[in-house]
């Protein structure tokens, strides 16, 4: 999972030359993550649990980063209250 976060973010900023993130760090601590990491960290978190982001109907996938930056939000704030 965490190189897949990697991966993503690398992605991104080859993509993005003028907008590049910063990348993250096994050791980083949980304050250098960034909203704009939260997609990255929905997907690959989402696909190591195998679930998909579905309409509310739970009928079409939907591929939005909003979607997955949405649901990584929230897994890290369970895992980080305990």
């Amino acid at each position: 999972m965490v190189s897949q976060i990697f991966e993503g973010i690398n992605d991104y900023n080859i993509g993005n030359p003028s907008a590049k993130m910063r990348k993250l760090r096994p050791e980083d601590h949980i304050d250098v993550i960034k909203m704009s990491h939260m997609p990255f960290i929905g997907k690959a978190l989402a696909q190591t649990q195998n679930r998909q982001f579905l309409d509310d109907e739970k009928e079409r996938p939907l591929n939005n980063m909003v979607y997955a930056a949405i649901f990584a939000s929230l897994e890290l704030e369970k895992y980080y209250r305990t």
